[in-house]
């Protein structure tokens, strides 16, 4: 009950939010945007949260569409996720996931009609992960991280670990000892995409205009305390013979 309440004010707020952000616009119009072609052969959905969690399962679905005849789709909750899967597109569509609202996860479901689901990662929508349950949809957690979960304050990790045992398998990058949980350990896909993305040619004349012949440090993914720090060691005037290239988070 609690849930469904938080969610309503959750849509609620976010719908509010998108009258000044362009983020949270581009959400809501992405929802009211969505089209699942009709399904001709077997379906296997997976949902990344953002563009860093479908980023890692580029190997997973090129293996999927190598090795079965099914088609995939990826659906997102953040417009960066969507902004980067336009530039590398790996799978037959994509869509925005409607927020976790009972209706609503009935209704996503009942059109898309998934044979398969991997969820990645962290994005626990109640209703949604509770729908496919109920409908007996096979549904995969991966690379998760049990740890990190466990860490968190107790009210969010109680709700999270209850809701896992809905997944058919879950597989984390990370063990956690539970006589109730289980679970396998795997390797962290991204991993596994940034070796293959050393591999690519890669140009861009403003990056090479910015680096010339200097020696240069990329950080990628940062969040405000990892850039405030590195403010902070710059100010103290150390490696000064190095650029440096900042991604924010």
């Amino acid at each position: 009950m609690i849930y469904q309440l938080f969610i309503s004010i959750y849509q609620l707020l976010f719908k509010i939010a998108s009258l000044c952000s362009t983020k949270a616009n581009d959400r809501i119009q992405g929802i009211k945007s969505n089209y699942f072609p009709p399904k001709k052969k077997r379906r296997i959905w997976l949902h990344c949260a953002s563009a860093g969690e479908y980023e890692q399962c580029i190997p997973l679905i090129q293996k999927i569409k190598k090795h079965t005849s099914a088609e995939v789709c990826i659906s997102f909750f953040s417009p960066s996720g969507v902004e980067y899967y336009q530039l590398r597109p790996h799978a037959d569509f994509y869509f925005y996931l409607p927020f976790d609202t009972l209706s609503n996860a009935r209704e996503l479901i009942e059109s898309l009609q998934p044979d398969y689901v991997i969820w990645v990662k962290y994005d626990f929508w109640e209703n949604i992960i509770q729908e496919l349950y109920l409908q007996n949809i096979p549904c995969d957690l991966i690379f998760t991280d049990l740890q990190h979960i466990a860490n968190k304050p107790i009210w969010i990790k109680d709700r999270i670990f209850n809701l896992i045992p809905k997944f058919n398998h879950v597989y984390s990058i990370t063990p956690i000892e539970s006589p109730t949980l289980a679970h396998r350990i795997i390797h962290d896909g991204k991993w596994e995409q940034a070796l293959l993305n050393t591999y690519q040619d890669f140009t861009d004349q403003v990056v090479e205009h910015f680096i010339q012949n200097s020696k240069v440090i990329l950080i990628g993914s940062a969040h405000t305390k990892d850039i405030q720090l590195l403010v902070a060691l710059l100010k103290n005037n150390k490696f000064q013979d190095i650029k440096w290239i900042v991604v924010p988070h």
